[in-house]
């Protein structure tokens, strides 16, 4: 079945309702991110701003599906569990989207679910988030007691 809604009128559509917004002196908070159209362009909240992200290539989306593979063949244990791409509660401020989670098992029908307990963030990092996928969501991670986080870098052609 065709979908009802482009990914174009979903991006018009977010940008629409991120015009009626008014962030506070922090920013947006998870209450705003919420209210934005679920299809269309992935959505993070980092330190109160909205982030859209294009959607992911399929080079990307293989290595982080080969990540997690390998993640769930060492095995977590039955108490955690291996998720990509699920939103994660840092705070009313902050909730980013990881590329891969190991969180516990008692959080696996919640989205987002909070970061009480998350074991592993890994991030493959893409040329349009780099810096956030280096840098930004490494510290914001560090800072919720996420103790363990990695990232994943394509080969380049040329190496």
């Amino acid at each position: 079945m065709a979908p009802t809604t482009s990914e174009g009128d979903a991006m018009s559509a977010a940008v629409a309702k991120l015009a009626q917004l008014r962030p506070g002196v922090r920013g947006y908070t998870v209450a705003d991110l919420h209210t934005l159209p679920e299809v269309g362009p992935r959505y993070e909240l980092i330190d109160g701003s909205i982030v859209m992200s294009p959607s992911a290539t399929s080079a990307h989306n293989m290595i982080a599906r080969w990540i997690a593979q390998l993640i769930e063949d060492a095995d977590p244990g039955g108490e955690y569990v291996v998720a990509t791409d699920q939103s994660v509660t840092i705070d009313d401020h902050n909730e980013p989207r990881p590329d891969i989670v190991v969180l516990p098992a008692a959080y696996i029908d919640d989205s987002p679910f909070p970061v009480d307990g998350v074991q592993l963030v890994v991030e493959v990092v893409s040329p349009t988030s780099a810096l956030r996928d280096t840098e930004i969501k490494r510290v914001l991670y560090a800072r919720a007691g996420v103790r363990r986080t990695a990232r994943a870098r394509r080969p380049s052609a040329a190496s």
